[in-house]
């Protein structure tokens, strides 16, 4: 916690202050271990749950089947479980993304997908690690650009773009991205605000959204 002239350190759920640091003159506040006051917090679970993450997780029937028959040595008769949090992320699923069911651009350059791969361990004959991967969603044409480093992305997406817009006397639309930094540059907001651009970025964790160019 930051006030005016001090900085404090504790625990929110038990109270105690741990340590109170002065402000400086130059407005920093320098944290001098030595001079911390020892406190000890104590963690505690039950001989169940203990027991179920020694298992690896194990169900209250395994548990009790291994009790049951004097399997292990010093196992508790175990009726149930409490609440174990890591069950619950394990066992988290979703449903599965619908197959020949996306929308299709009825025209050229109307949907662009981009996606940066890399760095890849063996290098090209130019010393290139990553290529910048373009895909048109009404063609299925793509484009491949190799560089070096992930900062050259924005440059081969400009002239990309004139490229194909020249060629094809059409405007990008839409560009649709992971959340990747080469893509959330404020180089890029300002081409896309300029151009009229739609900017899609997906889901984290999610790349069954850019699909078509992954």
């Amino acid at each position: 916690m930051f006030d005016i002239s001090f900085s404090s350190i504790y625990d929110k759920n038990s109270g105690p202050n741990l340590v109170s640091i002065p402000m400086a003159q130059n407005r920093m506040f320098p944290l001098e271990v030595s001079g911390i006051k020892d406190h000890a917090l104590v963690a505690k679970m039950s001989e169940s749950n203990l027991w179920h993450l020694r298992y690896g997780h194990l169900n209250v029937k395994g548990l009790k089947l291994l009790g049951d028959k004097n399997m292990v040595v010093g196992l508790l008769k175990l009726n149930s479980l409490d609440f174990c949090e890591g069950c619950v992320y394990g066992k988290q699923s979703r449903n599965s993304f619908p197959v020949n069911k996306g929308w299709r651009a009825p025209n050229c350059l109307e949907a662009v997908y981009a996606d940066v791969c890399g760095p890849i361990s063996v290098e090209s004959l130019g010393g290139s690690r990553y290529f910048f991967l373009i895909t048109n969603d009404y063609s299925r044409m793509g484009w491949v650009h190799f560089l070096k480093f992930k900062s050259e992305v924005f440059e081969n997406f400009k002239r990309f773009k004139a490229l194909v817009e020249k060629q094809s006397r059409c405007s990008i639309v839409a560009l649709r991205s992971d959340r990747g930094a080469e893509f959330a540059s404020n180089e890029f907001a300002a081409l896309f605000e300029k151009n009229g651009i739609h900017r899609e970025m997906t889901t984290p964790y999610t790349p069954e959204q850019n699909g078509v160019v992954e």
